[in-house]
């Protein structure tokens, strides 16, 4: 594969990629979209049903995002590209091919680094996914790094506990003995200050 295609001039009807390559591109897009939403939205709930059933989604959306993405890649290999229009410099034909190439990778290493995160410390050879569906775990994970991984998870997830407690300004309770904190200081809730002295 050329590290820079070749630009060449094309007929009045710019060629384009095939309806297959379309389908797979926009799919990827929603799905990549909803898995967003459902990882900042499962980050957010406290441990209970609730999260368990968001987390189960998130990693199905991953594994079916794993999966799309191998598919894409086989169908570009069988595939050509359409050819870039020589309206494009040498600068944008690079630019586009490489962030071709890095999106691929995004979506491949990704979802493998949730699995990893997943399988460490697992005392199952599967994970759960919707519908019943099973997915293999990754063998001989070190439960030190997964460990260390939720462990950035959760301080991450502190961080935002604790600036979403703050208030500015910060209005006092008349009815408490604590102090009223100054304007624009903040307290950190309880959930907030008990996940930070558990780390």
């Amino acid at each position: 594969m050329p590290t820079v295609p070749e630009a060449i001039p094309q007929p009045d009807a710019i060629l384009r990629y095939g309806n297959g390559a379309v389908f797979l591109h926009w799919l990827t897009a929603a799905l990549v979209v909803a898995q967003v939403i459902v990882g900042f939205t499962f980050s957010w709930l406290p441990r209970g049903p609730a999260q368990a059933e968001w987390f189960t989604w998130h990693k199905t959306l991953g594994a079916t995002i794993l999966l799309l993405a191998l598919v894409r890649l086989a169908w570009r290999l069988g595939h050509k590209p359409p050819p870039f229009p020589d309206t494009l410099s040498r600068f944008e034909r690079v630019a586009a091919t490489w962030t071709h190439r890095v999106f691929y990778a995004l979506l491949i290493l990704l979802p493998l680094t949730g699995l990893l995160t997943i399988s460490g410390g697992a005392d199952r050879a599967t994970t759960g996914l919707v519908g019943g569906l099973r997915l293999p775990l990754v063998p001989g994970v070190s439960d030190d790094a997964a460990r260390r991984r939720r462990r950035r998870t959760s301080s991450w997830s502190s961080l935002r506990s604790l600036s979403s407690s703050c208030t500015s300004p910060a209005r006092s309770n008349t009815s408490s003995s604590t102090p009223a904190a100054p304007p624009g200081a903040c307290r950190p809730s309880a959930r907030a200050t008990a996940r930070l002295q558990r780390q």
